[in-house]
């Protein structure tokens, strides 16, 4: 596991296929030693800072609980409780904080993300920006392998989901594309026109054309979902958009409009039989995906949010340990 030892994770964008691999089975190995109470003190008496500008449900709990699992410890840290709050710098919080953890795990906007590994010598890891979620990404790979048993051509559709709210940070989505194009996979992005996630499409047009993976958008839901392997669930705008105005977007001022974009058992009905759905939650209900299909038979929603768990152990091991 040394061979990422010390690493930053700003993006999987920054990995090759071999280590999203190996994180993957890292992964799969921890959690399979948990469930017979095997929990190695692979980072005994190592701490990690967890700075949250945002609050979390999964991602703060996943990591401080796969801390104390491993022998560690997490601190919680908010803006207010600490001196960002009365102007220091990123910088020079970096190079204090670099004196007194063996990690930090952020939820920021990226710029500020990428600021602070800058000034840190030890490793970073994206705890979910507009534009990335590396951690929640192999959570979601993880799944897939464990539920399909492989990755490698495996025909995925990301169904985005009307959400009249504040849309929530999708940047996991980036990350699966970028890892997938690596992995071989099939991506379809089924979305309406303007939604696309082009940027990430066109950094992997090289990673997909060496491994043979299939990148395509679809601006019809029932085209994209038809023959999928896997459906995941969720709103997003593109990468920029993320965190502005409710009102900014056309499906939120006109959703009647989008609301064919509704993950319905219907629609479900036209993948394979036996496809999985999965959500990084937390879930629209009835405005993503319908309450039917989040409690339904293809659903691995669950086991999914498992997973982030152990997949968070899997890539804190490999960096920290």
């Amino acid at each position: 596991m040394a061979s990422l030892k010390g690493r930053q994770m700003l993006s999987l964008k920054d990995f090759t296929a071999e280590e999203v691999r190996l994180m993957i089975r890292v992964s799969e190995d921890l959690k399979s030693r948990f469930k017979i109470g095997d929990s190695p003190d692979t980072l005994h008496k190592k701490t990690l800072g967890m700075i949250f500008q945002r609050p979390s449900t999964r991602t703060h709990i996943q990591f401080e609980t796969a801390m104390t699992q491993m022998g560690g410890h997490g601190t919680y840290l908010t803006p207010e409780q600490l001196q960002l709050a009365k102007g220091e710098s990123w910088e020079d919080t970096g190079r204090v904080l670099s004196r007194y953890f063996d990690g930090i795990a952020i939820r920021w906007y990226q710029d500020v993300v990428e600021k602070l590994a800058k000034s840190c010598s030890l490793p970073v890891i994206n705890a979910s920006t507009e534009y990335s979620h590396p951690t929640q990404a192999i959570a979601e790979l993880m799944t897939m392998k464990e539920k399909k048993g492989r990755l490698e051509g495996l025909n995925v559709a990301y169904a985005w989901g009307l959400s009249t709210g504040v849309n929530k940070p999708p940047g996991y989505l980036n990350d699966l594309i970028w890892a997938g194009s690596k992995l071989g996979m099939n991506i379809t992005m089924a979305c309406p026109e303007s939604y696309e996630l082009k940027e990430a499409i066109e950094e992997t047009r090289m990673d997909a054309a060496k491994s043979g993976a299939k990148i395509r958008v679809a601006h019809d839901l029932k085209e994209g979902v038809s023959g999928a392997d896997v459906i995941i669930s969720k709103s997003w705008v593109p990468a920029g958009g993320t965190y502005t105005k409710t009102g900014e977007f056309p499906h939120n001022k006109n959703p009647e409009a989008y609301r064919k974009w509704i993950l319905n058992s219907d629609v479900v009905a036209l993948a394979r039989k036996d496809a999985i759905v999965m959500h990084a939650l937390p879930a629209s209900k009835g405005e993503e995906l319908t309450e039917e299909v989040f409690e339904g038979p293809h659903s691995v929603i669950f086991d999914e949010s498992e997973n982030g768990l152990h997949a968070k152990k899997g890539i804190l091991a490999l960096l920290l340990g």
